[in-house]
């Protein structure tokens, strides 16, 4: 709302030629705004609609983009759907105030810097636009090369905020990465053994504060080494990455896998009896079955030795730890006796066919 004066202004100032209004103006042939690199947009929301136009056409002739809308509730959408630059705003609004559109700007788009238009140069006014986040302000009546280089300064703040957020990100994600690789295992991605040190820590304190169950399952491969002597050290890798992919995809989310030692792995179940980590066991002796069936092309059979423990009253996480490990081995020697009884069959039938 900026009256007469200012549009009559801006009208005599400009010889451009007019566009349609409401329309996003660009001209392929003119550079991308003064940051150079990157195409510059910029809305510009006002209720009158000849100062909308005008703007958009000094924009244009700078080569920047411009979107126009005339309301506050516009602006906003404008504003989910498409990322700007800049926004140009008067202070007084048909819906709503510039100083409301600050607000949503602040929640919807922080990165786009905001230019606050008035036709009264209030001071109070003026502090509350700079405080809501506003870059600066003009007042109306203004000559295209005050805008100009108030729009030049704000996009200038504004691409030193962005490349500042934009190396703040790329450190969050190093530092993500970094965290991940502290406490991952290389190979199979699941976590490491010093992190599931801290877990089990962790889970120490807890027990003693809130005496709920908990389970340790014990993992052990069968055969790796013949694997790997026999098969090379690539198709030992991909069964350690295998048990490992079947371990988390057997267990519940909130369950810890966690890559024990060479040829081992430990699975934490939190809230969980001597019962459930029995089911636990049989779910994944069924899913080592399901891989055996759909990977017999590959020449290896995957397969696992299991024991469980449960913390009990009076003793640590470390004493069902060593348990699970002491069940483990057990069924590790059950695996091997097998395998021998079954040898020796074979080569007894073999025998008793040579003697026949």
């Amino acid at each position: 709302m900026g009256g007469i004066r200012c549009t009559q202004k801006y009208l005599e100032e400009s010889s451009l030629q007019r566009t349609p209004f409401l329309q996003p103006i660009y001209d392929a042939k003119k550079p991308a705004g003064k940051l150079g690199f990157r195409k510059v947009r910029i809305l510009i929301v006002d209720d009158e609609q000849d100062l909308r136009q005008i703007l958009a056409e000094i924009l244009l002739e700078n080569g920047y983009l411009a979107d126009t809308t005339p309301t506050v509730s516009e602006a906003t959408e404008k504003m989910r759907s498409i990322r700007y630059n800049l926004m140009i705003t008067d202070i007084r609004l048909p819906d709503r105030s510039g100083i409301e559109l600050l607000e949503l700007a602040e929640k919807t788009a922080p990165e786009t810097a905001v230019i606050i238009l008035t036709a009264f140069p209030e001071t109070e006014t003026a502090i509350r636009a700079l405080n809501h986040g506003a870059f600066s302000y003009l007042t109306k009546p203004f000559s295209n090369q005050e805008l100009l280089s108030v729009v030049d300064k704000a996009l200038a703040k504004q691409n030193v905020f962005l490349q500042r957020m934009n190396l703040f990100e790329r450190l969050r994600r190093k530092n993500e990465k970094l965290e991940k690789l502290s406490i991952a295992d290389g190979l199979t991605g699941v976590y490491n053994r010093a992190y599931l040190e801290e877990i089990l820590a962790r889970e120490e304190v807890r027990f003693k504060r809130y005496n709920r169950p908990l389970a340790i399952v014990m993992v052990d491969i069968n055969d790796l080494k013949y694997i790997n002597d026999h098969f090379g050290h690539l198709k030992g890798d991909m069964i350690i990455k295998e048990t490992a992919k079947l371990l988390q995809n057997t267990c519940r989310a909130s369950d810890i896998v966690a890559r024990y030692g060479g040829d081992e792995f430990v699975i934490l179940l939190p809230e969980t009896t001597e019962k459930g980590a029995s089911s636990v066991t049989a779910s994944l002796r069924k899913a080592v079955n399901e891989w055996n069936a759909h990977n017999s092309d590959q020449g290896i059979t995957l397969n696992l030795a299991f024991g469980y423990a449960c913390r009990q009253n009076g003793t640590s996480l470390i004493d069902a730890l060593n348990q699970a490990d002491v069940n483990m081995y057990q069924d590790k020697i059950r695996h091997k006796a097998l395998l021998i009884s079954g040898k020796e069959n074979r080569e007894t039938s073999h025998g008793s066919l040579q003697c026949s």
